[in-house]
């Protein structure tokens, strides 16, 4: 069983379609989860990056698609809440980026699977990949092509490295389950 799932799940209209829902939403400073005795709040030296959100009212096509991908790839076998999440919309730019974390923990500690949709063309900005540490595996680097979703259990480790130039977009999901390690 891999430790990762990568596929194509949106053409370039759909990438599209998604940017253009979030900059009509508005974009916010990213925040950190409270977690590791810091309090919930924006943490540039940890994660800087724009948020903004797509919920099913106003992407439903957009969000089904995410949740009908990782309900077919689920190969790890965990429970899942029988409901799609919102999209997350991140734009990273400046010098973008996430330290090494897990999306599981705390507050999260019911989070299973990971999702990471890549929206920009990758010719327009450097750096700012995501990198996976698949335990004995070593590192493994996301696709940066535009449409192509990687799926990942919550507590792998990861990061998006510093951004060099431009600007990189993504489509984040977390899927929940009743409850943890199930």
């Amino acid at each position: 069983m891999n430790t990762y799932h990568q596929e194509r799940i949106w053409s370039p209209a759909q990438c599209e379609e998604a940017m253009r829902l979030a900059n009509k939403n508005g974009f916010r400073p990213g925040v950190l989860s409270a977690a590791n005795n810091l309090p919930e709040g924006v943490f540039p030296d940890i994660r800087k990056c724009m948020n903004s959100r797509i919920t099913y009212k106003t992407g439903p096509d957009l969000v089904q698609s995410v949740y009908d991908y990782v309900v077919r790839i689920n190969q790890w076998g965990f429970e899942l809440l029988d409901e799609p999440p919102q999209l997350e919309i991140l734009a990273y730019k400046g010098e973008g980026h996430f330290m090494r974390h897990t999306d599981w923990g705390g507050m999260n500690s019911k989070r299973k699977i990971s999702v990471s949709v890549q929206l920009s063309d990758p010719k327009n900005y450097e750096g700012c990949d995501l990198l996976l540490y698949d335990g004995p595996f070593g590192e493994v680097e996301a696709s940066k092509e535009k449409g192509v979703a990687i799926a990942f259990p919550s507590w792998t480790l990861h990061e998006v490295t510093p951004l060099t130039s431009g600007e990189r977009v993504v489509a984040v999901a977390w899927f929940l389950g009743p409850q943890s390690y199930r």
